[in-house]
This record gives C-alpha cells, sequence and structure tokens, in this order.
C-alpha cells in the first residue's frame, strides 16, 4: 500500500544487552482519504485492517512482544504501533526493520507494505555490578582473635577494572592480621576474590563494619560504592 506513511523510532539512542528496547511503528492513513477523493477512482475507503506484521532484526536480537492482531485501522488516523525488542549479545552491526505489513482493505483487497528503514541502535556491555560479603570463620568473642572473611564477587555481565577496596573497623575491633587495602587489577564476570583479616573484639556491643569500592567499567567511567555490615560482639 504505496500510501501509508510509516516511520519506525526508538525510545532511546544507547542500549545494554540487559535492556528491553521499545520499538514504535507509526502509521498515517491520511494519504487514504486522498484515494477516497479520487474522482478516477470512485472508491470510498472504509478501513485498512492488518493481518499479518513481520520484522526482520539481527541474530542478536528477539522479538518479546508485539501488536495483537488483528488491527483495524481507519483512514485519517495516526496509529503507534509498541514492539519490545530484547538483546542478548554484542554484535558489530545490529538492525531492526524493515518491517513487512500484511493487510486487507474493506475485506476485499490484500496489499503488502514494508517500511525502507532500517535501524542500527547501539549496544554496549551492561556496567558492573559488585557483590560484597562479610562472614567470620569463628565466633567472636572478647579479647579472642578470629578471622574473618571478605568476599567479592563480580556477578554481573561487565568487567571491573582498578579496584580498590578499603575496610574500615570500628575502634573496638583491633586488627592483629590482614590488609585493609587491597587493589586488584579487573574483576571478569563470575570471577571472585576474598581475603581473611584477623581480629581481636575489645568490648561488647552492635558495631558496624564500612567498606568502600571503588572501579572503572569497560568504558572507564569510575564507580564508588559503600556498604555497611552490621557486627555483634556479645559478652
Amino acid at each position: 500500500m504505496y500510501s501509508l506513511k510509516m516511520n519506525l523510532s526508538l525510545d532511546k539512542e544507547i542500549y545494554t544487552t540487559n535492556d528491553l528496547i521499545t520499538l514504535t511503528l507509526e502509521i498515517d492513513t491520511k494519504p487514504l482519504l486522498e484515494i477516497s477523493d479520487y474522482i478516477f477512482y470512485e472508491y470510498q475507503i472504509k478501513e485498512l485492517k492488518i493481518t499479518k506484521i513481520g520484522i526482520k532484526i539481527s541474530d542478536n536480537f528477539t522479538t518479546q512482544e508485539k501488536p495483537e492482531l488483528p488491527i483495524i485501522l481507519n483512514p485519517g488516523q495516526i496509529y503507534n504501533l509498541k514492539f519490545k525488542i530484547k538483546p542478548h549479545f554484542q554484535l558489530e552491526k545490529p538492525f531492526i526493520g524493515p518491517i513487512l505489513l500484511t493487510s486487507e482493505l474493506d475485506g476485499e483487497l490484500i496489499f503488502y507494505h514494508e517500511t525502507t528503514q532500517q535501524l542500527t541502535p547501539t549496544l554496549i556491555s551492561p556496567p558492573p555490578s559488585l557483590e560484597l560479603s562479610i562472614k567470620n570463620l569463628r565466633p567472636p568473642l572478647i579479647d579472642k582473635t578470629f578471622p574473618l572473611e571478605i568476599l567479592l564477587e563480580n556477578k554481573s555481565e561487565g568487567e571491573a577494572l582498578d579496584l580498590n577496596v578499603e575496610v574500615e573497623f570500628p575502634d573496638e575491633m583491633k586488627v592483629m592480621r590482614g590488609t585493609l587495602k587491597k587493589q586488584i587489577y579487573s574483576l571478569k564476570p563470575n570471577e571472585d576474590m576474598k581475603w581473611e583479616i584477623n581480629l581481636k573484639p575489645l568490648e561488647a556491643g552492635d558495631y558496624l563494619i564500612k567498606i568502600d569500592i571503588t572501579f572503572k567499567d569497560p568504558d572507564s567511567n569510575q564507580i564508588t560504592e559503600t556498604k555497611e555490615f552490621p557486627f555483634s560482639i556479645k559478652l
């Protein structure tokens, strides 16, 4: 149907592989009114029914949601059809489109219309996200040394670079052995790092252990996080 005006657009310019892409197909049916006005045709268009939608996408995409069919278009109106597309991995030249519509005109004539657009969204790696936990390997008792394990895990899809980890204990917990600062060149996805610090509690009470982390994502953006862990020393 050459008289339809169609336009493809995305909700953002840049996506990570964790995002869901919203694709909008705008269909302008106003030109159908012009056809009805042609004396030569002597035909009044009542409706255009979309019965099938085909969308071409690169191998790293899958279509998760499409408009429910059939779709009735009335001449003179503008319609926005929404699609949800999931990226799974990065590709050198990803693409979305063109889109092919199969439609019926007043239930009598079948038309095929394909958009001329092909969109090329930019895909980047998701920013790394680190998980931090602590675990006392023996019960903490006053004036008794016990080992505390610190575990840093990268369970995200992005690599963390130039990591700096600094641990801060309250004065009531004396550090007997181990380092309070760690520097790591990188922590890849599904990698972890752990180390032990020997502590001697001096007083009973409820305290906070604070750990500061700074690192860079693969695009050299610096990320700073602070984690606090409640810790109790019993009599």
